[in-house]
């Protein structure tokens, strides 16, 4: 009898590791997606981010050579137009 009882101890024991092994590997897979999520939401955000500070850029310069006199601001409207479209499709 104590035989069996032992047997069930250690069925029972070994039944836990095995829940505890389940339950990291999910855990650590729920991680993983969550990062991969985070990634999915970031980095088209930032994409963005960094071709409106390059438009912005690019405005400031056409405006510096309109100041100075290298081009008319007609010239310097047409620029930033374009550069607006061009942001626009990318």
């Amino acid at each position: 009898m104590l035989e069996l009882t032992t047997l069930a101890q250690n069925a029972y024991a070994s039944s836990d590791t095995i829940d505890d092994s389940v339950m990291i590997v999910i855990g650590m897979s729920l991680m993983a997606f969550l990062f991969f999520m985070v990634l999915a939401i970031a980095l088209p955000i930032h994409a963005k981010v960094k071709t409106r500070q390059e438009l912005e850029r690019t405005k400031r310069e056409i405006a510096a050579y309109v100041a100075e006199g290298s081009i008319s601001p007609e010239e310097g409207t047409k620029m930033i137009k374009a550069a607006e479209l061009g942001g626009a499709k990318g």
